[in-house]
This record gives C-alpha cells, structure tokens and sequence, in this order.
C-alpha cells in the first residue's frame, strides 16, 4: 500500500476502527452515539467507503482509549 492510495488507506485505518471497536466491546451504534454520527456514516469509515477526517479520527481514538498514531501503524 503506498499513502497516495487514499481509498487503501480509508480501508486500514477504518478496519483499525472496527478492530479497537469490537476490542472494547462496543456496537457500532454504541460508537457512533460517543462520537455523534449516524450509525451508516460509521459503517462507511470501518468499511474504507468514506475517509474519516483528522478531528473525527481524534474524537474516536479517544474514546476507543487508542493513540491517534496507532492506526497508522503498519501503512
């Protein structure tokens, strides 16, 4: 994957959602309650359809209790 490939980096990093996610036992319409979107705007970012912006990845990262950096890691 190279990080020009922004629909292949929209998938990584909404897959690293999902993963954290299910880590802490949360639904996604648990999830996207915390973070205030619909539960479809959620499925778009997990599934790489739609790419989540910085401030959304930030909100998520804190609740999910995961450094912002950790869902880069491995791109």
């Amino acid at each position: 994957m190279t990080i020009y490939d922004k629909y292949e980096l929209a998938m990584f990093i909404g897959g690293k959602i999902k993963c954290q996610r299910l880590k802490n036992c949360l639904t996604g319409k648990e999830l996207s309650i915390k973070i205030n979107i619909s539960q479809q705007q959620l499925s778009r970012y997990e599934r790489g359809q739609s790419r989540i912006n910085v401030g959304m990845l930030v909100r998520a990262a804190d609740i999910l209790q995961t450094p912002v950096g950790w869902f880069f890691a491995g791109c």
